[in-house]
């Protein structure tokens, strides 16, 4: 099953992510978002982590929202490019390289995700439960 996949939209990034678990969604949905914006991508070599805490009360599309709003600031404020995710108690931990941002180029820049079509659900795609969401960004 491919990680995600790009949908049309009549004036922003559209995408589709799928994962065996949610975890693997987040992950998934993140190096999407990621990819489609990011036209060349040079990176240092410099790794490192930072943790999101994840508000479980929120309800999941607010939590998925949130979580990739926080990976989109990641990427544009400090040039932190998302390589995987460990999930702990609550805690996501993003597992990033840093990008040269002086040879970096971004093709498009988004300026918020939305909660337009975003329902996460699991469903049997290829003979085999997988969650998958629709997440519309606003570039």
């Amino acid at each position: 099953m491919e990680k995600y996949k790009v949908l049309e939209h009549t004036a922003d990034l559209m995408i589709q992510a799928f994962g065996a678990t949610l975890g693997e969604l987040f992950e998934n949905a993140a190096i999407g978002m990621c990819e489609q914006v990011v036209e060349k991508k040079v990176l240092t070599g410099t790794t490192g982590t930072y943790p999101i805490e994840v508000n479980l009360f929120g309800g999941i599309e607010n939590i998925f929202r949130d979580f990739l709003n926080i990976i989109k600031d990641g990427l544009y404020d400090f040039g932190r490019y998302p390589i995987f995710l460990d999930f702990y108690d609550g805690v996501a931990v993003v597992h990033f390289e840093e990008m040269d941002r002086d040879k970096s180029v971004f093709c498009d820049e988004i300026k918020a995700v939305t909660f337009c079509e975003m329902l996460i659900t699991r469903e049997i795609l290829e003979e085999k439960w997988w969650w998958q969401t629709k997440i519309v960004f606003d570039v």
